[in-house]
C-alpha cells in the first residue's frame, strides 16, 4: 500500500500537466540548458559589421563585443564586453544576457525585463529628439552653469590671458570670427588628412587639440568681453565673466538663432585667441 502511495505522489506532479505543457516545459528546459553551454563558452570576436548595417547577435552566440555604425543593435544571446549603438538604438531580448554597459549614440536603450544586463545603460538622444518643457529647461540651465563655472575657472587661472582676449575682440569680433572660421576650417581638413596616414597621425592629433584648446581659452575670454559690455560690467573680472557666461548660455539655448550665436561666438574665440596667442600678447593698435 505504501509504495503505490508513493508512485502515485511521484507521477501525480507529471499527471498534471497537458502534454503540450510538458512539452513546453521541456524545450524551456532545453533553452536554458544551450544557454549555460553557450556562456560557459569562451567568447567569440564579432564579425566585422558594414558602417550602415544591422548587427544582431544570435541567441546561440557569446560575442566579446557589439558595436554597430550607424545601425542598431539587437543582442539575443551573450556578450561579455560593452554594446554601443553609434547613430541607432540598442535593444536587448528576453534570452541575452551583458555583462558591459549599452551605449546609444543618438539613439534608446531599451532591455527586456527578462534579459541579464550587469552594466550601465547610457542613451544620448539626437539633438533634435522632441523632449519635455521641464527637461529642456534643465538641460539648458545645466548647460548655462557649467559654461559658467568653466569660464570664472578660466578667468580666475588665466585673469591676464582672458582680459588680452576681451580687448582684442573689442577691435572687430566679426573679423575675429571670419579669421576663426578660416582657421578652424584648415585645422580640421589638416587633422582629417593626416589621419588618413599613420606617421602623421599624432600631427593630426596635436592640430585638433590646439583647435579646442584656442576656442577653450576664447570662449572665457569671449565671456569677459560680453560681461564687460553690460552696465556695471567693469567691476571684478570674474563678475563680469560669470556676467558674461549667462548671457551666452541664454543667447546659444535660443530656439533658431541659438546655433548661429553660437557658432559666431566659438568662431570669434578661436580667432581672437589665435591672434593674441592665446591671450599671451595684449591687444593691437590698430
Amino acid at each position: 500500500m505504501t509504495h503505490c502511495l508513493v508512485a502515485l505522489a511521484l507521477v501525480a506532479p507529471v499527471l498534471a500537466h497537458s502534454p503540450a505543457e510538458t512539452e513546453a516545459l521541456e524545450a524551456r528546459v532545453a533553452e536554458l540548458e544551450a544557454q549555460l553551454s553557450r556562456i560557459e563558452q569562451p567568447p567569440d570576436p564579432p564579425p566585422s559589421a558594414t558602417p550602415g548595417t544591422d548587427v544582431i547577435v544570435p541567441v546561440d552566440a557569446h560575442w566579446q563585443e557589439a558595436v554597430a555604425w550607424n545601425g542598431d543593435v539587437a543582442v539575443h544571446g551573450a556578450v561579455d564586453g560593452p554594446v554601443i549603438a553609434v547613430g541607432g538604438d540598442v535593444w536587448v531580448g528576453p534570452d541575452a544576457r551583458v555583462e558591459g554597459h549599452l551605449l546609444s549614440l543618438g539613439g534608446e536603450v531599451e532591455v527586456h525585463p527578462e534579459a541579464v544586463v550587469h552594466g550601465d545603460r547610457v542613451g544620448l538622444h539626437p539633438p533634435g529628439r522632441d523632449v519635455g518643457l521641464l527637461e529642456g529647461l534643465a538641460r539648458r540651465l545645466s548647460m548655462i552653469l557649467g559654461l559658467s563655472a568653466l569660464v570664472v575657472l578660466g578667468v580666475n587661472l588665466a585673469e591676464v590671458r582672458t582680459r588680452n582676449i576681451a580687448d582684442t575682440l573689442r577691435q572687430g569680433a566679426g573679423w575675429y570670427a571670419v579669421g576663426g572660421g578660416v582657421l578652424a576650417a584648415a585645422a580640421v581638413v589638416t587633422g582629417a588628412a593626416a589621419f588618413f596616414s599613420l606617421v602623421a597621425a599624432p600631427l593630426g592629433l596635436a592640430v585638433l587639440a590646439t583647435l579646442a584648446v584656442a576656442w577653450a581659452v576664447g570662449m572665457a575670454g569671449v565671456c569677459r568681453w560680453v560681461g564687460d559690455a553690460m552696465p556695471g560690467g567693469a567691476g571684478r573680472p570674474w563678475a563680469a565673466a560669470l556676467a558674461g557666461s549667462v548671457v551666452v548660455g541664454v543667447l546659444v539655448a535660443l530656439p533658431v538663432l541659438g546655433p548661429l550665436l553660437a557658432a559666431f561666438f566659438g568662431l570669434a574665440a578661436i580667432g581672437a585667441s589665435a591672434m593674441s596667442r592665446f591671450g599671451k600678447r595684449a591687444a593691437l593698435d590698430i
